[in-house]
C-alpha cells in the first residue's frame, strides 16, 4: 500500500529523530498546582520485595526423558525435529549429547523424577543439596549457583545430563498394571542464562540502560520463584494447569440463598514481580473459583438440577430431565477427571454426555452416560453417573451459563471486602516458611504498600438546559458532578448539539404480527421519540412506518433492510436517515449480517433493540438508545468547558488556544468469525474540541499487533482534520491500545517513526509534536481508600478512590513516565484504574497537564451520563475495530466459522465440513458506504 513518495520520505526522516520524554520521575511532578488537587494516600494490593541476598539468578532448561519408552515412532520424529533444528541453528554440541527417550510431560511426575535426580551428581554416589534448585514441573529450573559447573565433568560445558532410575505411578491408565514400575530417566539441564540482581535493582533506580528484555527475563525469573512457594493452609487442586497460583482454605463468604449447589467457593491467589520505583513488588491478585471435592458425577448432577427436580412431578429423579437440561449439564461435567469404581489406578477425563437414553420413552427413561478418553487419547466406554467419582479437588472449568452469571455477581466484593482477601493473600506470602525463597534469600513484606496519590480538578460539562416556558435551550455550564457517584441527569438538561430525525423506519426481524402486535411497536416507538425529544432532538415523523421480515431465507436480511429503508423514505419524502431494527435474539449472526449490509451495501444508520427490550423497556433503556442516535447524526451530548485553569493550556481541555491539534486512536481487533484475519482501526478527530471523529478500517494479518502502514493511515487522518477545520495540526496525541510490555520497544520504533513518515508524505517541512501515550485496562492494580473517620477511632473499613485519583508514583515504571487514573466509579466492586505510559513526548507537556488532559477527555464519551474509564477516542477505536470486522465482502452469516459450528451440532461427516468450508471464497473487508462515512456510524 506504501507509494513511491513514502519511499523517498525514508530518507529526510532522520532530519527530526523522536526526542526523549520531558516528564521527569521525581516525586512531586504530579502535585505542582496544589490548589487543583487534593493529596491522598491510597492502598494498593502490592507489597514490598525487602531483600534478594543472591547476587545471581540461573535459568536452565530442563528436558526430561523416559529412556524406557522406546515407540519407534516417536524417536524418529524427535530425531527428524533435532536434525531440523540443527540445520537453522547451525549447533550439534548440545542436540547430539541429547537423550532421544519419550519426552515426559506430566508435571507432577517430572517433578518427581527431577527432585530424584538433582539429588546426586553426574556419574556419582555423592548426594548434592536437592534444596538449591526451584523447579515448578514446567520446562525451566531455577537456581542461585551454576549448577552446569558442578555437576559436569567439563567445566567449560553449558549442559549436563543426569541420569536417574525411579519407579513412578505412570499418568496413563492403560498402564495401570505397571505401578510403581522402575524406569530409566535421563534429566538434562541447558543453561539459558544468567541474570545479575543488582542490574535489575539499578533498574529500579531509574537505570534505564539495563534492555527491556533483561529486565523482562529477570522478573519472570523471579515470578517462578515466588509462585513456587507454598502457602500455609493451600488446597491441591488435582491437574489444575495454573502454575503459580494458589487456592487459599478459606472458603468464600457466600450470601445466604446465593450459594451453587454443591460447589465450595476459593479464593485463587496469583503473585506477580515487577519492578516499581526504588524497588522490586509483588502483585496479589485474587480470583474466585469453584472447586468440587471427592464424589460422583450423579451427586453433582443432583446438585446441579436441585431447583429443577424439586420443581419436578415425576419425584426428583434424573431419567426426568431432558436432552436440553442435560447439555447444560455437559457444560460443567466437561474436563472432569474421574475415576471408575472397581479401577481406581485409571484416570479418565470427560469428554462430553450420550444421551441416547434421555430420547427413551418416558416409562423407560434412564440418566444419560459420560463420554471418557483416556490419557493417551483413545476413547472408552461410555459409563453412568453412579459409577463415575470425581478424583480429588478441581475446579469447574467451564461452567454452565446460569453459574457463570451466579460467579459474576458473587465475585462483586465491596472495597473493604476486597481489601481483606488481598491482605490475607498478602500475609500468606510474607509469613511462608518457603523453600524457594530462602535458597534465594529474598524476604518480603506481610503488608499492603500504601502509595501517595492525588485527586484531580473535575472538569466543567457544556450543556443546554430547558426553559420552563417552552422557549429555546439556552447554553449554560453544569455544576461538576458529584464525585460519589460520577454520574449526572439529564432531568432539566438535553444535549449540547441535538439533531433532528426527519425520516426513520421500524423494521421488526423474525417476529410475526402475532408475537409483536403492531400496537405494542407504535408504545415503543412512542417512548423512543419521547426520549429523544426530551434530550433536545426535533423528531418530525412521531409515527415511523413499521415493517416485519421473516429472515430465514437467503438474502432475508438485506431485503428486509431495503424494503425498510424505502418505507421510511416514501413516508417523509426524503432519504431515511436511521432503521431501527428489532432482532429476535442476541444472534451474533443475525446483527453481523444487519451491520454489513447497513455499512456496506446500502449506507443507513441503523439502531439495533432486542426484542424483549421492545416488549418491556424502561426510561433508562430509551435515554441511552437515544444518545446513541443522537451521535450516528451528528450531535453531541456535551462537551468540556473552556475555562483557565492551571494547566498551562488555556484551550478547550488543555488543548490550546488555536485549537490546531489533532488526537489519533487506534487498536487492533482479533476477529473469531473470520479466523484468517484480524482488524486494525484508527479514529482521528476532525474538530478543535476533539469531540467529533472519524475512523478507518484495514485489514490485518491474523494475530498482528503492531499496525501495518501506519503512516498512510496518519496522513489521511491529518487530511481528515485539514479538510474539516482549515487547520493545519501543530500536535498530534496518539492513544494507543492494548500493547504489552514485551511490544513496548516495538511500538516506540514502528508506530512512532510511522507518524511522522506520514507527516512528510504531506510535506517535507511539516513537522508536528508528537505525544504518544499507551493505554491499559486489563491489568491487577487496584487501589483502595481509606474511610473518613473522626480521628479518634481507627477505622478499617475502605471505600473507592474518588474520580480523577492519579497515582504516578512507587507501582509504576521506573524507566517510562506512567500513572494510574481512576477516572470513573463504578457501580459494583472496586474501580479498575487505567494505566498510561508516555513513550514519546515532543510537546514537552508538564507531567500534571497531561494527566489533567488525559482524565478530561474522559467525560466526552457521548453515549453515558458519567465519567469513562478511558478517553473517549480509545472507546471509539475498539468499537470501529468492532463493527471494522464485519465490513466483509462476503454475507457474515455465510462464514465457514458458522458453518462448522452448525455441521458440528448436526454431526455431519469431516469430509463435508471440510468440503462446504472450502468451497466458500475468503473474505476480505470492503470500505464503508460513501453516506455514512463521515459520521460515526461505529457508535
Amino acid at each position: 500500500m506504501k507509494g513511491d513518495d513514502g519511499k523517498e520520505a525514508e530518507a529526510d526522516l532522520l532530519a527530526f529523530p523522536p526526542q526523549p520524554s520531558s516528564e521527569s520521575n521525581s516525586e512531586h511532578d504530579g502535585r505542582s498546582n496544589a490548589e487543583q488537587s487534593t493529596a491522598i494516600e491510597v492502598v494498593s494490593n502490592f507489597i514490598r520485595i525487602e531483600q534478594i541476598k543472591a547476587k545471581h539468578i540461573y535459568v536452565y532448561t530442563v528436558d526430561i526423558r523416559n529412556m524406557d519408552e522406546t515407540q519407534q515412532q516417536e524417536q524418529q520424529q524427535q530425531q527428524q525435529e533435532q536434525r531440523q533444528q540443527q540445520s537453522e541453528d547451525g549447533s550439534h554440541q548440545d542436540q547430539s549429547a541429547r537423550p532421544t527417550g519419550a519426552v515426559v510431560m506430566d508435571p507432577q511426575v517430572r517433578k518427581q523424577v527431577f527432585e530424584r535426580a538433582v539429588g546426586r551428581s553426574n556419574g556419582t554416589e555423592e548426594p548434592v543439596d536437592p534444596r538449591g534448585v526451584v523447579f515448578n514441573g514446567q520446562d525451566y529450573a531455577y537456581s542461585a549457583k551454576a549448577l552446569h559447573k558442578a555437576w559436569a565433568k567439563d567445566a567449560s560445558a553449558q549442559s549436563t545430563t543426569l541420569g536417574v532410575t525411579h519407579a513412578y505411578e505412570p499418568p496413563d491408565p492403560t498402564v495401570g498394571d505397571r505401578d510403581l514400575v522402575p524406569c530409566r530417566f535421563h534429566v538434562t539441564l541447558q543453561k539459558q542464562r544468567r541474570y545479575d540482581v543488582k542490574l535489575l535493582l539499578r533498574y529500579c533506580d531509574g537505570d534505564s540502560s539495563v534492555g527491556d528484555a533483561y529486565v523482562q527475563g529477570a522478573l519472570y525469573a523471579l515470578d517462578s520463584i515466588v509462585r513456587g512457594s507454598e502457602l500455609p493452609g493451600a488446597i491441591p487442586i488435582d491437574g489444575d494447569g495454573g502454575a503459580g497460583r494458589q487456592v487459599s482454605a478459606a472458603a468464600h463468604p457466600v450470601p445466604c440463598g446465593s450459594e451453587l449447589p454443591g460447589v465450595s467457593l476459593h479464593w485463587e491467589y496469583k503473585y506477580t514481580v515487577r519492578a516499581g520505583r526504588g524497588g522490586l513488588l509483588v502483585n496479589v491478585a485474587q480470583r474466585l473459583v469453584p472447586a468440587i471435592a471427592s464424589r460422583t458425577v450423579a451427586d453433582l448432577a443432583r446438585d446441579f438440577f436441585a431447583p429443577t427436580l424439586r420443581a419436578s412431578a415425576a419425584g426428583g429423579s434424573l431419567a426426568s430431565l431432558g436432552e436440553r437440561e442435560w447439555r447444560e449439564f455437559e457444560a460443567t461435567a466437561k474436563n472432569l477427571r474421574v475415576l471408575v469404581q472397581g479401577n481406581t489406578s485409571c484416570a479418565y477425563r470427560v469428554v462430553g454426555i450420550s444421551t441416547a437414553s434421555a430420547d427413551q420413552t418416558a416409562g423407560n427413561r434412564r440418566p444419560p452416560c459420560l463420554l471418557l478418553k483416556a490419557a493417551d487419547g483413545s476413547e472408552c466406554e461410555p459409563i453412568s453417573l453412579e459409577t463415575a467419582e470425581i478424583r480429588g479437588t478441581q475446579v469447574l472449568r467451564p461452567m454452565a451459563r446460569w453459574q457463570r452469571a451466579r460467579m459474576l455477581m458473587l465475585g462483586y466484593l465491596t472495597p473493604t471486602q476486597r481489601q481483606q482477601v488481598a491482605a490475607l493473600g498478602a500475609h500468606a506470602l510474607g509469613s511462608a516458611q518457603s523453600r524457594a525463597l530462602d535458597i534465594f534469600g529474598i524476604r518480603i513484606g506481610a503488608e499492603l504498600a500504601r502509595v501517595d496519590a492525588h485527586v484531580l480538578r473535575q472538569p466543567q460539562l457544556l450543556m443546554k438546559e430547558k426553559k420552563k416556558d417552552g422557549g429555546d435551550y439556552a447554553s449554560v455550564v453544569c455544576n461538576e458532578p458529584p464525585r460519589d457517584s460520577g454520574k449526572w441527569e439529564l432531568a432539566s438538561r438535553c444535549a449540547v448539539d441535538a439533531r433532528t430525525l426527519t425520516s426513520w423506519s421500524i423494521v421488526v426481524l423474525g417476529c410475526s404480527k402475532l408475537t409483536m402486535p403492531p400496537p405494542l411497536v407504535q408504545a415503543f416507538a412512542m417512548q423512543l421519540v419521547r426520549a429523544c425529544c426530551d434530550l433536545g432532538m426535533d423528531v418530525r415523523n412521531t409515527q415511523p412506518p413499521v415493517t416485519y421480515a421473516m429472515i430465514s431465507r437467503a438474502g432475508g436480511i438485506e431485503q428486509a433492510l431495503a424494503e425498510a429503508v424505502a418505507a421510511g423514505a416514501d413516508a417523509s419524502s426524503s432519504s431515511a436517515q436511521l432503521v431501527v431494527c428489532v432482532l429476535p435474539s442476541r444472534s451474533v449472526r443475525i446483527y453481523g449480517e444487519l451491520k454489513r449490509v447497513a455499512l456496506t451495501v446500502l449506507g443507513v444508520q441503523t439502531q439495533c433493540v432486542v426484542a424483549e427490550h421492545v416488549r418491556a423497556h424502561s426510561p433508562r433503556l430509551m435515554a441511552m438508545v437515544a444518545l446513541k442516535i443522537n451521535v450516528k447524526l451528528g450531535g453531541a451530548t456535551a462537551e468540556l468547558a473552556k475555562r483557565d485553569g492551571p494547566d498551562g493550556l488555556n484551550g478547550p481541555h488543555g488543548l490550546g488556544d488555536d485549537g490546531a491539534t489533532l488526537v489519533i486512536a487506534a487498536d487492533v481487533c482479533h476477529t473469531t468469525e473470520t479466523q484468517r484475519m484480524s482488524v486494525a482501526a484508527v479514529v482521528g478527530s476532525v474538530d478543535t474540541q476533539a469531540r467529533r471523529f472519524q475512523g478507518i478500517v484495514v485489514q490485518h494479518p491474523v494475530r498482528m499487533e503492531l499496525i501495518e502502514n501506519f503512516d498512510v493511515l496518519v496522513r489521511q487522518c491529518v487530511r481528515l482534520f485539514y479538510r474539516a477545520t482549515g487547520l493545519k495540526p501543530r500536535r498530534i496525541l496518539y492513544y494507543r491500545d492494548g500493547v504489552s510490555d514485551s511490544q513496548l520497544r516495538a511500538v516506540k520504533d514502528l508506530e512512532v517513526h510511522a507518524i511522522y513518515r506520514g507527516c512528510l508524505l504531506i510535506d517535507p517541512d511539516y513537522r508536528p509534536a508528537v505525544t504518544v501515550v499507551l493505554a491499559r485496562k486489563r491489568h491487577s492494580t487496584r487501589f483502595v481508600a481509606e474511610a473518613k473517620n473522626d480521628g479518634a477511632v481507627k477505622t478499617t473499613d475502605f471505600s473507592n478512590c474518588l474520580a480523577g485519583t492519579v497515582v504516578s508514583h512507587t507501582v509504576c515504571s521506573p524507566v517510562v513516565s506512567s500513572f494510574y487514573l481512576a477516572a470513573h466509579q463504578p457501580d459494583l466492586g472496586v474501580t479498575r484504574p487505567a494505566c498510561y505510559l508516555v513513550l514519546h513526548d515532543d510537546s514537552a507537556f508538564a507531567p500534571h497537564v497531561l494527566r489533567a488532559l488525559t482524565y478530561n477527555l474522559c467525560y466526552t464519551y457521548p453515549i453515558v451520563c458519567r465519567s469513562a474509564t478511558m478517553p473517549a477516542c480509545l472507546y471509539y477505536a475498539h468499537r470501529l475495530s468492532g463493527k471494522g470486522r464485519l465490513q466483509l465482502s462476503s454475507r457474515f452469516d455465510e462464514l465457514s466459522y458458522f458453518h462448522t459450528k452448525t455441521q458440528s451440532s448436526t454431526a455431519t461427516s469431516k469430509s463435508s465440513k471440510s468440503r462446504n468450508s472450502s468451497s466458500l471464497p475468503p473474505p476480505h473487508l470492503v470500505p464503508v458506504h460513501k453516506n455514512i462515512q463521515d459520521s460515526m456510524y461505529f457508535m
